[in-house]
């Protein structure tokens, strides 16, 4: 092999290895911890309600993957499956077990990711969630 082409293939296979390297970084990076985040919005869940209720749109892009703080009351918990549904529209995933000691009617703090508005179920959605209260 002479010398041109081995520089050709030692350059191609520094480019391979620089893009591999690249899109290693861009899809594997660090994960957010939402728990240790300073929230961008804190207000009760029928605040929260309300403005999807007023416009999807609007509230979808204000809120949509931000850190938010909300409260409001337990209508619904599936401890199993860490979920817990307040004011019968707010279904929240929470990312570590949830205490046996919540009943449904209970007030609850909690602090999440919102991911979105569910148009099928009608329902807000938060994940990565702690309680705070």
């Amino acid at each position: 092999m002479s010398k041109k082409y081995f520089r050709i293939l030692i350059s191609i296979v520094f480019l391979m290895l620089l893009v591999a390297t690249t899109i290693f970084i861009y899809a594997y990076k660090e994960h957010r911890n939402i728990s240790s985040e300073k929230p961008d919005y804190e207000l009760k869940a029928e605040q929260l309600i309300k403005e999807f209720d007023s416009n999807i749109e609007i509230a979808n892009q204000k809120y949509a993957d931000r850190t938010i703080i909300s409260y409001g009351k337990i209508t619904s918990l599936d401890l199993n499956n860490r979920m817990i549904v307040v004011d019968e529209k707010i279904v929240i995933e929470f990312s570590i077990l949830i205490s046996n000691q919540l009943k449904i009617g209970d007030f609850l703090k909690f602090k999440g990711r919102f991911v979105g508005f569910d148009e099928l179920f009608q329902e807000l959605k938060i994940d990565q969630a702690t309680v705070l209260n």
